[in-house]
């Protein structure tokens, strides 16, 4: 089950940037999941519910998963595909199974949000940026 070391990372990686953004909690996370990594979502959001307790800043968060098709790029006729269904990718504008990924083919956090501690943050913002 390659959705255990998934999750660890996803949560090693949540935790360490809501430190260094100086967060107090982590209310949510979004995860974009490419259809070509084949992970089982039940699976992946058990072993995010899991791990997540293990941290203080990530012990309540929400996980939400976002599944994303892949983009091809057509080999015969240069068009931009999108797809979801991987059963038999295609071009639909002329038929040609020649694809190439362009992108889509991975994991990635898209959104975090969290609670900030000012009174810690060192950042300086001015009123008109």
């Amino acid at each position: 089950m390659h959705e255990l070391s998934i999750a660890d990372q996803i949560v090693s990686m949540v935790e360490l940037e809501a430190k260094e953004a100086h967060a107090v909690k982590v209310s949510s996370v979004t995860i974009d999941v490419s259809v070509l990594m084949e992970v089982e979502e039940d699976n992946l959001q058990f072993c995010l519910n899991t791990l997540k307790k293990e941290y203080s800043l990530t012990a309540e968060t929400i996980f939400i998963y976002r599944e994303v098709p892949v983009e091809f790029e057509c080999l015969s006729c240069g068009e931009k595909v999108i797809i979801s269904d991987l059963t038999a990718p295609v071009c639909q504008e002329c038929g040609s199974s020649s694809l190439d990924i362009r992108g889509g083919d991975s994991i990635y956090i898209a959104e975090m949000e969290v609670e900030i501690d000012e009174s810690r943050s060192t950042e300086k913002c001015d009123a008109g940026e």
